[in-house]
């Protein structure tokens, strides 16, 4: 059956000692948009969804409000939210500092499902799930990052057992894709883009059949992340109202992401000829995709606005001519400095190292979603509120005063709403 969405069993292994594990395969679709997927099978365009829509079960799922990218994967390996697995964001505010760092999938802090399965005596073959760490003593294989989108660079293609990472590109090479946002962005470059897309799709697909192929599994669970990719780099192609929108462009590359879509689709439907139609196949769509109209960057100006904290000195000079700078360098440099700019940022803005004198700040939480962190005391080094009363208090005038700012274009709010975690 095709679902998108999926209840797992447990993490602990005694949830499933007792019971029959029917054998499994499960295909994950990064960010594959559901709107378009049910659009385009309604045209016929895509046969295999469209078989699957209408004669398998299926049902929506929804994101927890302001849990989004960085959080969704983990969640659905590890089976439980990000406060248990502890991941939110790409990047993540550090507590006991007023520093953010990366987060590794190393540090994912709940096991994942295969896991459970692997220690109930059960073989699991798992081939680039995003953002899952590597499990060394699984009961069967993994692959991690041939080709997702936003892989671990640092960490790249590893595998368990060990050997297989190398048998792999020597069987199906390297990833044909790698950073997509260096990809040139007229025609020609993105005419060539898809092509590397179609090209991972069909690798990731003889990469599932190789390890189909190494023995009986009781559960096989592998992702196609193009649907990612292609989304981000290519969604102005199919929507004139965008304001990177080129119709020549689009004339010249025509759709895509109906290109990469359709290539998903085929390789779904060879996938099922592999294995016998008793086997539960559950095909889970992640979150979607769409244009990225948002106003979190102005949150923390906004902040210090309502704050008028007077610690906080101006903003030098000299920042304002390197920030005028990075804007204006390419976007393929800007994505190779961006860790070095990160790092740079923290050690010269006074805007960072005052922190710990403000009530409150933003942090960071996939640039979708605003988040605002407290400065309290007993949780931060330099901590400004108090819990109880004081607290409680700033949370809801702070609330009051951020529904207050309007979109001077739109007469809107500027605010949707504030969530209190």
């Amino acid at each position: 059956p095709i679902l998108s969405g999926i209840a797992h069993p447990g993490n602990q292994p005694a949830d499933i000692q007792d019971q029959k594990l029917m054998k499994a395969l499960f295909i994950g679709l990064d960010a594959l948009d559901k709107d378009l997927m049910k659009s385009w099978s309604q045209d016929g365009l895509l046969p295999t969804f469209a078989r699957l829509l209408d004669d398998c079960a299926w049902a929506q799922t929804s994101n927890p409000v302001g849990l989004y990218v960085g959080a969704v994967w983990p969640s659905i390996f590890t089976s439980v939210s990000p406060a248990r697995h502890g991941r939110y964001c790409w990047e993540q505010f550090q507590p006991g500092t007023y520093e953010t760092r990366l987060f590794t999938p190393t540090q994912t802090a709940a096991p994942a499902v295969w896991e459970a399965f692997g220690k109930a005596g059960k073989r699991v073959a798992v081939v680039d799930v995003p953002k899952a760490p590597l499990t060394t003593d699984i009961n069967g294989l993994q692959i991690a990052d041939w080709g997702t989108h936003d892989p671990d660079y640092q960490a790249g293609l590893r595998s368990a057992p060990e050997g297989i990472a190398d048998e792999i590109l020597a069987r199906f090479g390297s990833d044909p894709v790698g950073n997509c946002n260096a990809i040139a962005r007229d025609a020609e470059g993105i005419t060539a883009f898809v092509r590397q897309l179609q090209d991972r799709i069909a690798g990731k697909l003889e990469i599932t059949k190789f390890a189909l192929e190494q023995e009986d599994w009781d559960c096989l669970f592998t992702v196609f992340s193009e649907s990612h990719c292609v989304g981000h780099q290519c969604w102005h192609m199919i929507d004139p109202t965008h304001p990177r929108y080129d119709p020549a462009i689009a004339k010249a590359a025509g759709n895509p992401m109906l290109d990469v879509y359709r290539a998903i689709d085929s390789a779904i439907a060879e996938l099922l000829t592999r294995v016998d139609t008793d086997v539960p196949v559950i095909i889970l769509s992640s979150h979607g995709m769409g244009p990225h109209y948002e106003a979190t960057y102005l949150l923390d100006t906004i902040l210090k606005k309502l704050e008028s904290p007077p610690t906080v000195k101006s903003y030098p000079l000299t920042m304002k001519l390197l920030e005028w700078s990075w804007a204006r360098l390419p976007q393929r440099l800007r994505s190779a400095l961006r860790p070095a700019s990160n790092k740079a940022k923290t050690l010269v803005d006074p805007r960072t190292r005052s922190l710990s004198s403000r009530n409150y700040f933003k942090i960071p939480n996939n640039d979708v979603f605003g988040g605002i962190r407290i400065n309290l005391k007993g949780r931060e080094p330099g901590g400004k509120i108090t819990p109880g009363d004081e607290y409680e208090q700033l949370c809801h005038q702070l609330e009051k005063d951020l529904m207050t700012f309007i979109n001077v274009e739109t007469g809107e709010p500027l605010v949707e709403r504030v969530v209190h975690t």
